[in-house]
């Protein structure tokens, strides 16, 4: 294999370490499968070292490890790296633990990675497959992913109306009215839906709510424009 020193931005070329020097870990409790070496390769050969892997003082590596692993199969001979300044060996090793899990920590926002994979592919032709960052199947739904379609259907949906949210309480004083109103509709042989029932007893409201209107629209009666003014004099 051809030797290749480095490849990176040259705000690392400060710290470039030989690669010979630096050791591997044996606490790093993070596995690198072939897949993920190949890929970080990748990233490597085409983008370069874009930020420095962390030392302990003498070469221990830190983090890093894909990395440097990804360098090597390269034919790399150095790698940017920067020596830690963190004394206690319990501080370093619970800063290398924490470097590993804090990207498992965040998630991805799945519309916007679709659309700029897509944006990639379709005006810079780039064949992202080739990234090895993706199964073939993961891939090939972020790239098809039609969100407009997505877009349209959830709009669809918030004109049908947003589901019902209800409070424990208030459940609780539908749900009673929701007996009552089978207990009243009777007929054991008919079952009658949750939702058919909701819209008797609204049905139920709506007319009582009418006839209250009637009532107090009537002359004379309680609420009726003039009802509580005096009558006329004798």
């Amino acid at each position: 294999m051809t030797k290749k020193v480095w490849k990176g931005s040259r705000d690392l070329r400060r710290w470039l370490t030989p690669i010979e020097g630096i050791v591997t870990n044996p606490r790093n409790a993070r596995l690198h499968t072939q897949r993920d070496v190949d890929a970080t390769a990748r990233s490597l050969d085409e983008h370069g070292q874009q930020k420095p892997i962390v030392v302990k003082p003498g070469g221990m590596l830190l983090v890093g490890e894909g990395r440097l692993l990804a360098a090597r199969s390269l034919g790399w001979t150095h790698l940017s790296a920067v020596v830690t300044d963190i004394d206690e060996e319990n501080e370093r090793t619970l800063y290398m633990i924490r470097d590993n899990r804090l990207a498992e920590l965040s998630s991805w926002h799945l519309e916007r990675l679709s659309r700029e994979l897509q944006a990639l592919k379709r005006d810079h032709g780039l064949a992202l497959e080739e990234t090895g960052l993706w199964e073939p199947s993961e891939l090939s739904a972020l790239i098809e992913a039609d969100w407009e379609m997505k877009e349209r259907k959830d709009r669809e949906a918030a004109e049908r109306g947003a589901p019902l949210m209800l409070t424990t309480g208030e459940r609780e004083v539908v749900d009673r009215a929701v007996a009552k109103m089978r207990e009243e509709l009777g007929d054991e042989k008919q079952e009658h839906s949750e939702g058919a029932v909701i819209g008797a007893i609204c049905r139920v409201f709506v007319v009582e709510a009418r006839n209250q209107d009637e009532m107090e629209g009537e002359p004379g009666s309680e609420g009726a424009a003039g009802g509580d003014q005096a009558g006329p004099p004798e």
